[in-house]
C-alpha cells in the first residue's frame, strides 16, 4: 500500500451520527479526485462524511496497516501539532461556556488529546483500532472507548466533540 491512495472495499451510507436525519446536503469534496463527500445535515447542522467505508475487519486492517508494530513506536506529541491544536481549541472555546469534557471521535495517535487536557477537565477519546486506543490510553493516560462511534451511547454529556 506505500505511496498508493487508500481505496476501501466496501462503503456504507449513513444518517446523520447526532440526529438520526437523513435530510443533508454535500458540504464539500474532498480527496485526490473530489470522490469523498462531506455531507450537512439540514435539521442540526452537523456536517459528516458519507458514504464512508464500512468499518469491518479488512477496513481495520487496510487504514491502520503502518501501525502493525505499537511496541517499537516512539512517538512524540511536538509544538508544531500542539500549536495547531491549541490555536484550534482556542477557536472553539469560544463557543463554550463550560469546557468540562470533550469527546474526540477517532483519537487515532491522541494528538488532539494532548492539547485538549489543558483546557478541559475531562478527555475521552473513541478510537476502532484496539492498538491505537491502547496507545493513547498508555501514552495519556486517557479513557479511549473502543468502537464505531454510532455503536456507543453515553451517560456523560460532552461540552465538545472534535473528530
Amino acid at each position: 500500500m506505500k505511496n498508493k491512495n487508500y481505496v476501501p472495499h466496501a462503503w456504507e451510507s449513513v444518517n446523520c451520527p447526532f440526529c438520526g436525519s437523513n435530510n443533508s446536503f454535500v458540504y464539500e469534496r474532498f480527496g485526490n479526485e473530489l470522490q469523498y463527500n462531506n455531507l450537512k445535515c439540514k435539521i442540526c447542522g452537523v456536517v459528516y462524511f458519507s458514504p464512508r467505508p464500512k468499518y469491518d475487519g479488512k477496513f481495520l486492517e487496510d487504514a491502520y496497516a503502518k501501525y502493525n508494530d505499537f511496541n517499537h513506536i516512539t512517538y512524540e506529541y511536538s509544538d508544531r501539532l500542539t500549536k495547531n491544536w491549541d490555536k484550534e481549541i482556542s477557536e472553539t472555546l469560544s463557543f463554550i461556556k463550560s469546557p468540562n469534557s470533550v469527546l474526540d471521535v477517532g483519537a487515532c495517535m491522541g494528538d488532539y488529546l494532548f492539547s485538549a487536557k489543558k483546557y478541559f477537565k475531562h478527555c475521552y477519546g473513541v478510537e476502532v483500532s484496539e492498538k491505537m486506543a491502547s496507545f493513547v490510553e498508555n501514552k495519556l493516560n486517557l479513557k479511549v472507548f473502543r468502537d464505531n462511534f454510532t455503536s456507543l451511547t453515553f451517560d456523560e454529556k460532552f461540552s465538545c466533540y472534535s473528530s
